[in-house]
């Protein structure tokens, strides 16, 4: 019997963790986000981690007019706010549930709640801009949706995905993708460097911060391989933690 295969997968991941400085989330929506957050209770504010990024082809896109994201028309809160420049969806300063319950709302407190969701996009993106291409170690993580998975073309894409963040900065850097196990067959990463982990599947589309959903175990596993280098003390609560 081959003694590496008694040793428990868990254990295993963790003796051949990879550990990076920075862990950037780049969507498609909130899960990964918020089972990083459950796992390690704190979360580095990243630009995509709470957005919703839609699909790999409208990242690329986004990632090309980087300086676009949040200069035009942020519309909404439907309950999101919708980019309309890349089209990528950012929470407001209030929980999505809130401006569900709260339709009637003055002009006044939407453009406020607006005005603060573009000083915070600003911020991000510097943010985003200086982990690039500062000299410390980065992983990029995105969750690949179903109808990334059924691109004819979706190897091709993930390496043009790879390709565009590597163009903010001049240090390698890794990228992880997550995608449900039935749809590992189909993909093959083109480069270096890209990784691809399974969970059995993702939570619904409109649950995505319920860790009683999805596969919290595979998630584990992922995070169990894939560390950040040191944990960040935080006292910031999140929005889905209210209704958790």
């Amino acid at each position: 019997m081959n003694f590496w295969r008694t040793i428990p997968k868990r254990i295993r991941l963790w003796l051949h963790r990879r550990k990076y400085d920075h862990i950037s989330i780049l969507g498609s929506n909130c899960e990964a986000a918020f089972r990083f957050y459950r796992h390690y209770r704190f979360l580095d504010s990243s630009l995509f981690a709470w957005s919703n990024t839609l699909s790999i082809r409208v990242l690329c896109d986004g990632l090309r007019r980087f300086d676009q994201i949040g200069t035009g028309e942020l519309r909404g809160p439907d309950p999101l706010y919708q980019c309309g420049m890349t089209k990528f969806f950012f929470h407001g300063k209030a929980p999505a549930k809130w401006w569900i319950e709260h339709r009637e709302v003055d002009a006044e407190v939407i453009e406020a709640d607006r005005r603060d969701l573009r000083e915070r996009i600003v911020h991000l993106k510097e943010k985003f801009r200086r982990y690039a291409e500062d000299d410390q170690s980065l992983l990029y993580l995105y969750k690949l949706t179903v109808e990334d998975c059924a691109l004819p073309e979706i190897n091709e894409r993930i390496g043009e995905l790879y390709d565009d963040l590597c163009s903010f900065g001049s240090k390698p850097v890794d990228l992880l993708l997550v995608v449900e196990e039935r749809f590992l067959p189909r993909i093959v990463p083109p480069k270096e460097h890209i990784f691809v982990r399974t969970v059995r599947e993702f939570n619904p589309g409109g649950d995505v911060t319920n860790h009683r959903l999805g596969d919290r175990d595979g998630w584990t596993m992922i995070f169990t391989e894939f560390r950040p280098r040191k944990r960040l003390k935080t006292k910031k609560k999140f929005k889905f933690e209210e209704v958790l």
